[in-house]
């Protein structure tokens, strides 16, 4: 059986070509794409791609549409024709939309074009995956996709192309991946070299030097160490200070510097267009959250394909030793930290959240634990008597973990009081000391920094573990037997990454444990008092929670409450001088209590 020809159709059967009266127009939509601004001119590189594809086109053949993007060619496909960089620049070419856009009008029936043709396939995309994707999904609507840079065939005789095509697409992904692996090692050996990349942090100031290679230099390009920066630098240490010592959030950081300006001058962007003038929380969470305070060189830490996103720490780049003068200790980085974690998702002050139903500030808010699953507990006023409760969502309630948990504040507060009364301000405080730690035996300081990396690192696994099983159970059924298994085994990486962070929060600092001596001496440096925390002010009661890192665990199971606090260095003059506010209510009679340690309820 032969097939037949355009030539050999036989008139009985009718003609579906073109008359010559009426010669068919191939419509083809220009589809082009620059790499990001600060890399390419787009003003040059889109009207030099568009004449390319202009001299290679058959006769017959008309482009009706342009589409362009200036985007990195390995952009996820979701996140293609999303930017608005083509804004900034004066482009003359008209342009209908993104290569989103041009996707979605190939599915309609009243699309304006038959082809799509650009310079090169790595304008579609440089990751092979990506540029085999659109070419498929426009070859199932009936729309082939050409290049300028190869040999055009509208037959079925297609299996050289297509093999032309895809070397093409490999030797392009091939090159990128090895210009990125070699830019990589470069930026190592210049990140452990102590070179800084970007703009210097707050706190810094850039020492220019010449840069070494001859040609580069001639440019007048130069490479930058950090220096401290004399006005600003104290700064840095007063926002870790309010942080370690005060445990404030960012929010009442930012306040507290923001009431002397003078003292603490605000952080200024690398766009002076974006500058507001003060502190705001962002900027104090970015001076706690980046290690080149300690003197250690870091690069990678965010996503500047990514707008900046935090990447995880795993794929940060840390210089092996300090390259610059630190302002901080990595001590206190971790100390800091720390802090964030012990109290994330909790807002400083007893102001109320923003939540329109919300009535009632809690004494004890972002304090009081669950020791079955390790969430913080949340207030809840019940018969008009706050509570606190825990109720975990459906489908994150850990095995054994009853639908809710409450406890009244009433018994807390009175068996925190005594604790305080007791262990850390009672008379007989050395001597419950001593009962703590009598069966501990001496032995070498254990060696915190490395225990904190290793508890981020097991964190960040379980974390990704989470990730992974969370993404399977919300495409799986819920009647299924294995999602239902895949759920359980989410809640149970949840209660062991939660013991994780309890232990990272309770090793805070990563220094040895005081000797017995120490301690006590630290605790007599503390007042002798009795309080009388049911009527002590709100504020003040959440200052001195805060000033002890007071944790109040309650177990349903045992029906039990334990209470723990520290009492640091660093720490002992913000409690003394909280102890020795005037509206701090000192009692005649201490309250009736029981041994707070591990208390019944």
């Amino acid at each position: 059986m032969n097939r037949i020809t355009g030539s050999e159709i036989p008139t009985w059967l009718g003609s579906s070509q073109p008359s010559e009266e009426h010669p068919q127009v191939v419509r083809a939509a220009f589809a082009a794409r620059v790499s990001t601004d600060d890399q390419q001119d787009p003003t040059l590189s889109l009207p030099r791609q568009l004449a390319s594809c202009q001299k290679s086109l058959p006769d017959g053949m008309v482009i009706v549409a342009h589409f362009f993007d200036i985007e990195s060619g390995r952009t996820v496909l979701d996140l293609r024709g999303q930017g608005h960089a083509h804004d900034k620049f004066d482009i003359p070419i008209h342009r209908d939309g993104s290569i989103d856009d041009l996707l979605a009008e190939a599915q309609r029936p009243d699309r304006r074009f038959d082809v799509v043709i650009c310079e090169s396939v790595d304008r579609i995309a440089r990751i092979t995956y990506y540029g085999t994707k659109i070419e498929h999904e426009l070859e199932q609507v009936g729309v082939l996709l050409l290049a300028s840079d190869e040999p055009f065939t509208t037959t079925r005789h297609r299996a050289t192309a297509v093999l032309t095509r895809r070397m093409k697409q490999g030797i392009a992904e091939w090159y990128v991946l090895d210009m990125l692996e070699k830019a990589w090692g470069g930026f190592e050996i210049h990140t452990h070299q102590g070179w800084n990349v970007g703009q210097p942090p707050y706190g810094y100031i850039a020492d220019s030097v010449p840069h070494p290679v001859p040609a580069r230099r001639a440019e007048g390009k130069h490479k930058t160490r950090l220096i401290i920066d004399p006005v600003r630098a104290a700064t840095v240490q007063t926002i870790y200070d309010l942080r370690i010592g005060a445990r404030l959030g960012y929010r009442q950081i930012a306040h507290h510097l923001n009431a002397d300006l003078t003292t603490y001058p605000p952080p200024t962007p690398t766009n002076p267009d974006r500058a507001v003038g003060r502190w705001t929380p962002s900027s104090v969470r970015e001076i706690l959250h980046n290690p080149k305070y300690t003197g250690y060189m870091v690069w990678n830490r965010r996503a500047s394909k990514k707008g900046g996103r935090m990447n995880p720490i795993t794929d940060w780049v840390l210089s092996d030793a300090p390259t610059h003068p630190a302002i901080i200790t990595p001590e206190q980085f971790a100390a800091a930290e720390a802090v964030a974690s012990s109290r994330e998702r909790s807002r400083s002050g007893t102001t109320l959240n923003a939540h329109p139903q919300t009535r009632h500030s809690y004494a004890l808010r972002s304090f009081v634990f669950c020791a079955l699953c390790g969430r913080r507990m949340s207030g809840k006023t019940h018969n008009q008597r706050p509570h606190y409760v825990c109720y975990p969502k459906n489908g994150q309630r850990p095995t054994g973990h009853p639908v809710s948990i409450i406890v009244r504040e009433e018994p807390l507060l009175t068996f925190l009081g005594t604790f305080f009364n007791t262990h850390l301000l009672g008379p007989d405080r050395a001597e419950h000391l001593a009962a703590t730690i009598r069966d501990q035996v001496p032995g070498p300081a254990p060696d915190h920094t490395h225990r904190l990396a290793a508890l981020n690192q097991q964190i960040a696994d379980l974390a990704g573990k989470q990730q992974r099983l969370l993404h399977q159970a919300e495409n799986g059924d819920p009647s299924d037997p294995f999602t239902a298994g895949l759920r359980n085994r989410y809640n149970d990486l949840d209660i062991q990454r939660r013991k994780l962070e309890q232990e990272r929060c309770s090793i805070g600092l990563p220094v040895s444990g005081p000797a017995p001596s120490t301690a006590q001496d630290l605790l007599s440096c503390l007042p002798i008092a009795t309080l009388d925390l049911t009527r002590m002010p709100p504020d003040i009661l959440r200052d001195l929670c805060e000033a002890f890192r007071i944790r109040i665990t309650f177990d349903r199971t045992t029906r039990q409450i334990h209470f723990s606090a520290q009492v640091e260095a660093t720490a002992i003059p913000q409690q003394r001088h909280i102890l020795s506010a005037p509206n701090v209510r000192i009692c005649d009679v201490p309250p009736a209590g029981l041994e707070p340690a591990l208390e019944r309820f």
